[in-house]
């Protein structure tokens, strides 16, 4: 297939990306038994759960009356999300091999580090679903929070570089605007970072991370996907 062709799917694979996220955040419940706020969003403080506490934090006590609808909830948006993973996976994976095919076979990290992030979240989102099914019935142990943070420290660090590695090609491209949007693509992927290093202050960081650098990676594929053949021609860079 010809790179515009690649373009095009990526294309349709970031606003599906796109209409996704927007369908199945509402989904997570928006409430938590006590303060969470530091995470950026009662899914992010689930992600990041490490002990017993940060459970019983999120959805309360056995005897809380929501402590059950958290839980429903929570299970809903993480049985979408494997559509969500599936999709942005793609999405990285199609914009990699798209600015592989146009420029070098350099990018091909970008889909690597996309295909990545996807199987971690799978791992993840395994994890917090055998999570809540343990609370569900009255389980104590929670052997999955020992591991839970390497799945998700591997898909935001993934997903980060992935996105950096996007926002370098972009940057990289021909014109002023590209150059700058590709450089605030790098610069926000980067706000990963502190959002790892304590999510419970800076997790509100790993969305923006991320979502700045796939909206614009999804401009550049419509700009390239919507130009004609001979404007491609001319302007490989």
């Amino acid at each position: 297939m010809a790179p515009r062709t690649f373009w095009i799917v990526c294309a349709l694979l970031g606003m599906a990306t796109i209409i996704v996220a927007l369908a199945i955040f509402p989904m997570f419940p928006s409430d938590s038994a006590s303060d969470v706020s530091g995470y950026g969003g009662v899914v992010y403080a689930f992600e990041f759960a490490r002990v017993p506490k940060d459970l019983t934090d999120i959805f309360g006590l056995v005897d809380d009356p929501d402590r059950a609808r958290r839980i429903t909830m929570m299970d809903a948006g993480n049985r979408w999300d494997f559509l969500f993973m599936t999709v942005y996976g793609l999405f990285g994976v199609f914009f990699g091999i798209a600015a592989m095919r146009s420029v070098s076979k350099i990018w091909a990290w970008i889909a690597i580090l996309a295909v990545i992030a996807s199987v971690a979240d799978l791992i993840e989102t395994g994890t917090l679903l055998s999570l809540t099914e343990e609370m569900a019935d009255g389980g104590t142990l929670f052997p999955g929070l020992h591991y839970l943070w390497i799945p998700v420290t591997i898909k935001f660090a993934a997903l980060a570089a992935s996105v950096m590695g996007a926002g370098l090609f972009i940057a990289t491209r021909r014109g002023i605007v590209w150059n700058v949007l590709g450089a605030l693509t790098v610069l926000a992927s980067v706000l990963v970072i502190p959002g790892l290093i304590v999510p419970s202050a800076y997790g509100g960081l790993l969305g923006p991370a991320v979502g700045v650098g796939w909206i614009v990676m999804l401009a550049y594929a419509i700009s390239v996907a919507i130009r004609r053949p001979t404007q491609l021609a001319g302007s490989p860079r």
